[in-house]
């Protein structure tokens, strides 16, 4: 018999800001100046028009022609980093801190890349050495919090990010991850203080209602979820991250159709978009269609490890009668952060496990 998990709307779907990567205009020298000047522009506008391999190409150029440009190495770090080509960004990085140690902007966009990565210790590192030179940036302790979010010690990450908002008290940004931050650790009362704090400081700024959208979801209160998400869509009307998470709040109020027609769109405008995959997945799971529902969690799964997929794709094997399968998922699951798995989930898998093997 199948032990089938009650589906519960506490995964929320919200992206986790990456923070920018920081991008320095390189300053033209005189004589060759015309000549570099048009290059930067072009570099610029590629970067903007996000042709990182055709930005690539131009700081490629002006490093060939000053081997010693810091700034040049750093921006077609920044270049390659975008395209998550990592490994050549991380060496573009490393090259730089040969030349100049102290430098600050190599030292956070070499930890954003080990961030991408998961090498998290890497990325630690790099972070509390750049704070040994420059104690007073927000920017370091901005990204140690990002770190630590994606290492889910959401209590760590809250006091980096309080430690980062007194240095820079006009970024809202800050304020919304530790908005975010609280919701993980359960405070629902901060995350909301927090992030009207934001709405407080850039009432324009969609993607504060939607993470308030996900937090009342999470606190069970479906309709208040649906009204702050519709503000984020007053405001993005063709945002794929918000028309996904719209789709979301109707799957937890039981309004299927609705939820695909969101979610479908969502796909459309981002074909790529992983958190929708998963989410058209638990569509196919609620509406008894198992085949469909392992398609797309494994779409979802191949682009990204969004929220939830594991589990839901425990709770599909168990309703195709696949025991193996669904507690290798839950496993999985479960070293990912979901410890409402344990109860129940780990003593049938435990027992199957142990009848299996004699």
């Amino acid at each position: 018999m199948a032990f089938i998990f009650k589906f519960k709307p506490n995964h929320f779907l919200m992206k986790i800001y990456a923070g920018p990567l920081f991008f320095i205009l390189l300053a033209a020298c005189s004589g060759a100046g015309s000549r570099q000047n048009l290059l930067l522009e072009r570099a610029e506008e590629y970067m903007a028009a996000q042709k990182y391999h055709e930005a690539v190409k131009i700081y490629s150029r002006l490093i060939r022609t000053n081997r010693h440009s810091t700034e040049a190495f750093v921006n077609r770090g920044v270049a390659y980093s975008r395209p998550a080509m990592t490994d050549s960004a991380i060496a573009d990085f490393t090259h730089t801190l040969q030349m100049d140690r102290r430098n600050y902007h190599a030292y956070l966009n070499r930890a954003f890349c080990y961030r991408q990565k998961k090498e998290f210790d890497k990325g630690l590192k790099d972070i509390d050495q750049a704070l040994t030179y420059y104690p007073d940036s927000a920017g370091l302790y901005f990204q140690k919090g990002l770190i630590f979010m994606d290492m889910k010690e959401y209590q760590i990450a809250a006091g980096q990010f309080s430690k980062a908002f007194p240095l820079d008290s006009t970024n809202v940004d800050i304020i919304i991850h530790r908005g975010i931050a609280h919701y993980r650790m359960n405070d629902f009362a901060q995350a909301v203080a927090d992030l009207k704090q934001a709405i407080g400081m850039d009432p324009e700024r969609p993607d504060i209602y939607s993470a308030m959208a996900m937090i009342y979801l999470g606190k069970g209160k479906k309709g208040e979820a649906l009204l702050w998400i519709n503000k984020s869509l007053e405001l993005s009307p063709m945002n794929p991250l918000y028309l996904n998470n719209r789709g979301w709040i109707y799957l937890n109020m039981g309004d299927l159709e609705t939820a695909l027609r969101d979610i479908e769109q969502s796909l459309e405008i981002d074909p790529e978009n992983a958190w929708a995959f998963r989410n058209k997945g638990v569509y196919h799971l609620k509406s008894g269609e198992y085949d469909s529902a392992l398609e797309f969690l494994n779409k979802a799964l191949a682009l990204e490890e969004a929220d939830g997929v594991y589990r839901f794709l425990g709770e599909t094997y168990f309703h195709l009668l696949d025991s193996a399968k669904g507690c290798e998922c839950w496993d999985k699951a479960l070293a990912a952060g979901e410890p409402e798995l344990r109860d129940g989930f780990m003593d049938y898998c435990m027992e199957y496990t142990l009848q299996t093997r004699l």
